[in-house]
């Protein structure tokens, strides 16, 4: 059987990291005190969504993307009703594709099946340090 990898957030090699995106066989999992990090960050960010539910016009109940938009819209606040349709579009523009490539020049076109599950590998591995809700 093919060795395991276990995801901690902080230890991840480039090796293993080529691996594991290379070979879909590996089994992936995550260390137990990583998903307790993201358990934790979850609460917080919950916290902070339900205080700026209260008052949303209050600015220290304000979290960058989490309340507010980003980038150059970091000081425009999110009406409390759309934070889950923010989220979702966040998702949505940063999605990986799969698939092979038709036409190099189509900035449509998607990526080998290893790159995608290597970007996964490195956003979930990034998400279990716990700094995200």
């Amino acid at each position: 059987m093919t060795k395991k990898l276990v995801l901690d957030g902080a230890s991840l090699t480039l090796e293993a990291l080529a691996l594991a995106a290379r070979d879909p066989e590996i089994p992936i999992e995550c260390q137990p005190k990583a998903l307790a990090r993201v358990a934790a960050g979850w609460k917080r960010t919950v916290a902070f969504v339900e205080a700026y539910t209260k008052d949303p016009n209050d600015p220290a109940k304000r979290v960058y993307g989490v309340t507010t938009g980003f980038g150059e819209f970091k000081d425009r606040y999110v009406p409390p009703e759309k934070l889950v349709e923010l989220q979702r579009n966040l998702l949505k523009s940063h999605a990986v594709g799969v698939g092979e490539t038709v036409d190099p020049n189509d900035p449509r076109n998607d990526y080998p099946l290893e790159v995608v599950r290597a970007v996964i590998l490195l956003r979930l591995n990034t998400f279990l340090r716990g700094h995200s809700g």
